[in-house]
């Protein structure tokens, strides 16, 4: 955003001398007292970016992929749960036969049933606890990847085959993974692809 700063102007006054017969400025038409605009000139604000349309097609991509299993402690009504989470993203090209990844954190997740919960879609909710077991959340693009200590309340629907979650605690329930149920276990993975912008820093190798 352009700050539009305005100029002050200011001059410096000494008062006549005992001599000083300075006349007023006059109208020549009216002879009288002439006023002084504070400023006549026109302000327009100048557009200093570049001509033309603007370049739509990204530089570079960031690859970000979710995936991980809930344990239920019963298939129909589950009071507990653990699981496992893992997030990995990586910028334009990743070798596989020697991965670098710029995002790499796996997740032990616990989590306790929630009885009293907003979720009109979840057959069950549980408050779910984010443990990181390694990498660092902080390197991720993705502004949601959970701090270790995170609880977040999430539930499951049948239904839709999905695992919502009460976004910040907010009561607007959003489909976060789409997943699979298989008697106790819920599968689930989440993947997507995001244009980005790679700073130049200026380093020489």
């Amino acid at each position: 955003m352009r700050s539009l700063v305005p100029l002050l102007w200011a001059a410096a006054c000494t008062p006549p001398g005992p001599q000083q017969t300075t006349p007023v400025p006059t109208d020549s038409d009216t002879s009288e007292p002439k006023i002084l605009p504070i400023d006549t000139a026109p302000f327009i604000p100048i557009d200093s970016s570049a001509d033309g349309p603007p370049d739509l097609v990204p530089g570079h991509f960031v690859y970000m992929s979710q995936s991980g299993v809930w344990n239920l402690s019963s298939a129909s009504a589950p009071n507990t749960m653990t699981g496992s989470l893992q997030i990995t993203e990586y910028v334009d090209t990743l070798d596989t036969a020697l991965p670098e990844y710029e995002c790499y954190v796996t997740y032990a997740l616990t989590g306790e049933a929630v009885g009293n919960h907003t979720c009109t879609d979840c057959n069950f909710v549980f408050d779910v606890e984010f443990y990181v077991d390694d990498g660092d959340p902080a390197a991720c693009h993705d502004p949601d990847a959970p701090p270790s200590g995170a609880v977040w309340q999430m539930g499951w629907s049948d239904p839709d085959g999905t695992i919502y979650l009460n976004y910040y605690g907010t009561d607007v329930w959003l489909p976060w993974y789409p997943g699979t149920k298989s008697a106790a276990v819920i599968d689930f993975a989440w993947s997507a692809t995001l244009a980005i912008e790679v700073l130049d820093t200026g380093d020489m190798q």
